[in-house]
């Protein structure tokens, strides 16, 4: 499940000098995008078009390099 992210904290954050505070904000904005399109599949709506918002979200993400919180949490 995606947390429930402030959208003005995380431009704020995407819009940050360091580069490790953008990038852990880039990944909350694709797992954001992903549970958005997750949520609309779920619902009355073009599910194909969610589906293929989600897979664009997850190749997104996938392009990142990991942030450094997820490689400290990992060890």
């Amino acid at each position: 499940m995606v947390k429930s992210t402030d959208v003005q904290e995380l431009q704020s954050a995407l819009d940050a000098v360091d580069d490790s505070t953008v990038l852990a904000a880039a990944w909350d904005a694709f797992d954001l995008t992903i549970g958005v399109a997750d949520g609309v599949t779920w619902q009355e709506g073009d599910e194909l078009q969610a589906v293929a918002a989600a897979a664009a979200g997850s190749a997104g993400r996938a392009l990142l390099p990991l942030p450094a919180a997820a490689v400290v949490g990992a060890r």
